[in-house]
């Protein structure tokens, strides 16, 4: 981890306007992590947030979404989204000692990652220590978009709540 203390910086704000002030290609990765209560920002998961993290990654860099939540499935939505030149995997990060200290009150992680490159999408599936699979093979049918990318002035929910299915 030392090794990357130089080349790691936290940026403090919102996310989407910090991205849009950001030169070209300028990250190697971008984490997004704001879906974990019941409010969700669905302004990070349209066209256009797509389209600005695209111009301020790298051509090998990597979108990592960190969706677990109890109420909405995040999955359906980022699965068309990811219809845009992107490959996506999604994995769960179940493997852990419920028992230990450490763990308490911890719960399923789920994350999708966003990728234009084959080499790092084939490292994340060598990686045994998590299973990743390809996020269309993980969505559920019945969270359908009726194949509708999200945008900044179209998007609902209601197609992804669990209390539904």
């Amino acid at each position: 981890m030392s090794a990357f203390k130089d080349r790691c910086r936290i940026v403090c704000g919102d996310g989407r306007r910090r991205l849009e002030q950001a030169p070209d290609q300028y990250y190697n990765a971008i984490f997004i992590d704001a879906f974990s209560s019941d409010s969700i920002p669905v302004h990070l998961l349209t066209r256009e947030a797509l389209a600005i993290y695209s111009q301020r990654l790298t051509a090998d860099g990597s979108i990592v979404f960190h969706i677990s939540n109890r109420y909405i499935d995040l999955k359906p939505a980022l699965n068309i989204l990811s219809r845009s030149g992107y490959q996506a995997l999604r994995a769960l990060d179940r493997e852990f000692d419920k028992n230990a200290p450490e763990n308490f009150e911890r719960n399923v992680s789920e994350y999708v990652v966003f990728t234009k490159s084959s080499e790092l999408a084939a490292g994340l599936r060598k990686d045994s220590s998590i299973i990743w699979q390809n996020l269309a093979e993980a969505v559920n049918s019945s969270g359908d978009l009726a194949g509708q990318a999200w945008t900044d002035d179209n998007s609902s929910l209601f197609p992804l709540l669990k209390i539904w299915r």
